[in-house]
């Protein structure tokens, strides 16, 4: 878990405030989160309420595993993991997104 919570903490010193999607969302960090029977890397990304719907969330967290970031976290943090164990890890390993309005944090979508 250590190593989740590092790449979180580098993932956040590189991205936090940068430019995320089409609606004028920053990014603001990562975290992790275990849960009883899964781990979640969690994506935080601000912007206006009236933008945060259950579908934008879906559709950035579509955009980062796109990209590859599941699976270039589940590689950096267990190396040497044959691909039928990187499988078997993709049932309790999953990439969350946040989104949380700028003018009141309290309001949040969150999907994974």
């Amino acid at each position: 878990m250590l190593r989740l919570e590092l790449g979180a903490m580098m993932v956040s010193k590189d991205l936090e405030g940068k430019s995320v999607g089409e609606h004028g969302f920053e990014f603001q960090g990562a975290r992790v989160d275990e849960k009883p029977d899964s781990v979640e890397f969690v994506f935080t990304v601000e912007g206006r309420a009236k933008d945060i719907s259950e579908g934008l969330c879906e559709a950035m967290k579509n955009t980062f595993e796109d990209r590859g970031a599941l699976e270039e976290m589940k590689k950096e943090v267990w190396p040497g993991l044959s691909d039928t164990q990187y499988a078997a890890i993709a049932d309790e390993f999953f990439l969350a997104v946040e989104l949380v309005s700028r003018e009141n944090s309290a309001f949040t979508v969150s999907c994974r």
